[in-house]
This record gives C-alpha cells, structure tokens and sequence, in this order.
C-alpha cells in the first residue's frame, strides 16, 4: 500500500474519483496525509487540492478532484 495514515493503510478508489468529486481522511498528521495521498495522486496523473478541516466532529483533510484545465484558465 502507498499512503499511510498514521501507520494505518488508505485505500482510495482513483478510478471512481471523477472532477469535482471529493473524500475526507480523518487525521492528526495533516501535513504527512496530505502530502502522501497528493503524491500518489500525482503518480495517476491526477490534480487534486486539499483543505485542513473538522468533517462530523471528525479532524482531518478534504480532497478534491480537479479537472486539469481548471489550472490553466485566466
């Protein structure tokens, strides 16, 4: 396995992330999850963007796929 979170395997299902879909990990180490799950989805050649935040009292990061040409419009 790839990403791990706090010594606990994540598994994400890319091929059923489409654009604008989005999941949440419940986390302490924000920084280290972030940077691994962003990581591996740079891998698959996909763009995602992340937010800090507390999802039903739970503390961790959002994810969200982005299409690519959303990077590059003025």
């Amino acid at each position: 396995m790839e990403i791990k979170n706090e010594g606990a395997e994540v598994h994400i299902e890319w091929h059923l992330l489409t654009p604008g879909a989005s999941f949440f990990i419940p986390a302490i180490q924000t920084t280290q999850l972030a940077r691994a799950v962003r990581k591996a989805a740079t891998r698959r050649g996909i763009r995602l963007i992340h937010k800090v935040c507390v999802d039903k009292g739970f503390y961790g990061v959002r994810f969200w796929r982005i299409a690519t040409d959303v990077l590059h419009s003025n």
